[in-house]
């Protein structure tokens, strides 16, 4: 197969959907139907140009971890920065399925009723960003398209999320600003942390030539108190934007007051992101630290999964509940990410795609309760199931992948990702690099394993009090599901399904290379 290495088909589509919101801008107000097609054709667009780059790109294993269909051009010369975009086997992979979901966004959007070409425009946008911070080939263009996705996620949530949505936006946007902010000062800092050999080639060469991951092994021999600050302003950064467990005060509000199909969109896609950056930027700086920070930070972790779990329990509101299973799964893919092994990699990778598939299931469930309810208070629901069964079919799928059961999209993630905390060779340097003190280790797995227990616990009795027992006489009203309703879960069904049934076919195979890749990252 050839190996397309320049090519303007990332261009293409990170401008699509610039394009597309041009067009809508000039549209008149009241052509509802027109708008709406208009967006839905830019999206569809978007995911055919994917489809195309998918094609174009070579999966043969010599070359799947390499970057291919890049393109670089000069741009601030000043800073030596330039726009530099190129797709591996992973971030093509995580494009392939940020354009789907906002796809499936737009074709479930229908119930917005007011400021449609606003909204249509901040779901393109938000698309667009979410590609080019996957396409970015160097750090600086990556912060830049990670500050640019803040806008549209803060004006979705603002002008079409719930009752406190001024609140929630507020509270995203500025903390996700301080986190691009800490990003935007480690880029700055980046040069300053390398070697005394490589500093002045670096300073020389400027921000254009920090490519994600790839050079990031020079910061092992740096400078030590420079390259920590480096370090520690990289993981705040992403910390926060991944609502990791004790950095997520944002998420409750913030998926509480985001509904319907832009819910989907907005907080898929952001954890796809911020997990993508955890694996590509975090997890290659974490790998060059010593086994010590690396355990305690592991410690720290595990210990916020069992009080995410212990949080989703406590909660009433299904929409809190899942914004604690989200931070949960934040922290597993930590986990992985500090483990820093091919099968922990596989595992943190696993995780992250069949969390927001699963992610976007519930929040579509919550949101088809809720627009019957006109609640989410979970002590107030129940016998659903009798009332609408298409619904309790269609959703029991999402609850279930969440539980991590076997033969669903997210239990070979997570027991990937648990057996490394407990680490691969008893006796031998294990997965998070201390032998010593292997006992400290087998007692974070447990802690790591009680919290799942948990949340599988959480779940299977919020199961049983949205589904179960005796209808309500006040929900004898609720209708069944629309077509529209079906047509964005059952995808998301099959989804998960094949996900499931099929990981190394569809994930581990198409990634072993550039999975690989990132394990060896300052071996050598």
């Amino acid at each position: 197969m050839a190996s397309f290495n320049y090519s303007t088909i990332l261009t293409w589509l990170i401008a699509l959907p610039l394009i597309g919101s041009a067009i809508v801008t000039l549209l008149p107000w009241n052509r509802v139907k027109l708008v709406r097609n208009t967006a839905i054709a830019t999206l569809s667009g978007m995911v055919a140009l994917t489809a195309v780059a998918v094609r174009l790109f070579n999966w043969a294993p010599s070359v799947a971890s390499h970057f291919q269909l890049m393109q670089m051009w000069p741009w601030i010369p000043a800073l030596h920065a330039s726009y530099f975009v190129g797709v591996d086997a992973l971030s093509l992979y995580m494009i392939l399925f940020i354009t789907a979901l906002g796809l499936l966004t737009a074709l479930g959007s229908y119930g917005v009723g007011h400021q449609l070409r606003a909204y249509y425009i901040s779901i393109m946008l938000l698309t667009g960003f979410m590609v080019g911070a996957l396409a970015a080939e160097n750090i600086f263009l990556f912060a830049l398209f990670f500050i640019l996705s803040i806008f549209p996620m803060y004006f979705i949530t603002g002008l079409w999320g719930g009752e406190r949505r001024q609140a929630a936006a507020l509270k995203f946007g500025l903390l996700t600003l301080i986190s691009s902010g800490l990003l935007f000062a480690a880029v700055f800092l980046a040069p300053h942390a390398a070697h005394m050999q490589t500093a002045s080639s670096l300073k020389n060469a400027g921000l254009s030539h920090w490519v994600m991951s790839r050079d990031l092994a020079i910061l092992a021999a740096g400078r030590l108190s420079t390259a920590q600050w480096f370090l520690w302003l990289i993981l705040i950064a992403l910390g926060l934007r991944i609502g990791l467990p004790g950095l997520h005060i944002w998420l409750p509000d913030f998926c509480c007051e985001n509904t319907g199909a832009p819910a989907m969109l907005v907080l898929g896609a952001n954890f796809m992101l911020a997990a993508y950056a955890v694996e590509r930027l975090a997890g290659p700086l974490l790998h060059l630290q010593s086994a010590h920070l690396r355990v305690c930070i592991a410690w720290v972790v595990g210990i916020g999964v069992i009080l995410m779990a212990l949080s989703g329990l406590a909660q009433n509101d299904l929409g809190r509940l899942i914004a604690s299973w989200m931070s949960l799964q934040a922290g597993l893919i930590s986990l992985g990410v500090l483990a820093f092994t091919s099968d922990s990699l596989e595992g943190a990778m696993l995780e992250t795609v069949g969390a927001v598939i699963t992610l976007a299931s519930l929040l579509w469930v919550c949101y088809m309760l809720q627009m019957r309810a006109h609640h989410r208070d979970l002590s107030r629901l129940g016998g659903i199931s009798q009332l609408m069964p298409g619904l309790f079919g269609l959703s029991l799928p999402g609850f279930i992948a969440a539980m991590a059961v076997p033969g669903f999209c997210l239990f070979a993630g997570e027991f990937l990702v648990t057996r490394s905390v407990f680490g691969l060779h008893p006796g031998k340097h294990s997965a998070l690099g201390f032998s010593s003190f292997a006992h400290w280790q087998a007692v974070l797995g447990v802690t790591v394993i009680l919290g799942l227990f948990i949340m599988i616990a959480t779940l299977l009795w919020t199961i049983e009090r949205v589904f179960f027992g005796s209808p309500r006489p006040e929900y004898s009203h609720f209708r069944k599901l629309s077509r529209m309703e079906r047509l964005i879960l059952v995808p998301l069904v099959i989804f998960n399904l094949a996900l499931g049934l099929f990981p190394m076919w569809l994930i581990i195979d198409p990634l072993s290379s550039t999975i690989r890749a990132l394990a060896h990252i300052g071996v050598n």
